[in-house]
């Protein structure tokens, strides 16, 4: 089946996240080359509704124009969101866009070293937490490799909290992500500066804390080794050895997902009362 057949203009107009649950799961060359073909306005709401990682993995694909035009169409913080975890360079990108458009995007991107921002991890994904547990499940299996957590965002997009991948396991299938989140751990701010953050309460009990823009929009997690180490500490890559555990620990986790996937699919068909 292609992807022509269940994603027809209309469809995409009218139900821009349902075409994107579809698109995340398709392969990345096929979804890009789709995307591509179609108006700019429209290929830009469906990846805007994607998860961000997922949506850079598949318009890494496309020719710099296509993708460009595509950005151009988003927000500033919907194309924001996917640049910072785009795999590669994004100077091709941003220079196919208008200067306005380049020109405020590269200033969002770019954070002075003493800032929260400049150390965060942008990959960690932002999920709607009406969404439920096994939804959630389902939806994570598209990201490679698997985040340790998910932030939960409430109407507007507006940051709720965290939700460790281990506690979205074991939620019932049909939990929302609001009602198991954890709200405990205040966030930083991405223009906080380093030497504030250190001194964070949180610390205490947590070794990642959230981070969030000016608008409370989740942009990112910080790791307590990233705020410890130097600059160029952080740069340093694992070595070999470290970096196969790691890979197998990932393989793990998609394991574990699946399963649980699966558990709370039949939970929801034995158990239509609780839907």
């Amino acid at each position: 089946m292609t992807l022509k057949a269940p994603l027809s203009l209309a469809f995409l107009e009218e139900h821009p996240q349902s075409a994107a649950r579809v698109l995340e799961s398709a392969s990345h060359e096929a979804a890009a080359t789709f995307l591509s073909e179609l108006p700019a306005r429209v290929a830009a709401d469906t990846a805007a509704c994607m998860i961000p990682a997922v949506a850079a993995s598949i318009l890494q694909h496309m020719s710099a124009k296509h993708a460009a035009a595509i950005f151009a169409d988003m927000t500033s913080a919907e194309a924001t969101a996917i640049l910072r975890v785009w795999p590669e360079i994004t100077d091709n990108i941003l220079d196919a866009l208008p200067k306005r458009v380049s020109g405020r995007l590269k200033r969002a991107l770019s954070y002075p070293p003493h800032l929260v921002g400049a150390r965060m991890d942008p990959s960690a994904p932002a999920l709607n937490g009406t969404m439920s547990a096994a939804d959630a499940l389902a939806r994570l299996q598209a990201i490679d490799p698997l985040p340790d957590m998910v932030a939960v965002e409430g109407p507007g997009g507006v940051f709720v909290g965290i939700l460790y991948i281990r506690d979205l396991v074991a939620a019932g299938g049909t939990a929302a992500l609001q009602t198991i989140a954890k709200t405990s751990y205040p966030p930083l701010v991405d223009v906080q500066p380093l030497t504030a953050a250190v001194d964070h309460e949180a610390w205490s009990e947590a070794i990642t804390l959230p981070v969030i823009d000016g608008s409370k929009r989740f942009v990112g997690v910080l790791h307590r080794r990233a705020l410890d180490a130097g600059a160029h500490d952080t740069q340093m890559p694992l070595p070999p050895g470290l970096q196969f555990s790691g890979h197998l620990v990932q393989v793990f986790r998609h394991c574990v997902l699946g399963v649980a996937v699966m558990v709370a699919g039949a939970m929801d068909t034995h158990e239509p009362g609780q839907r």
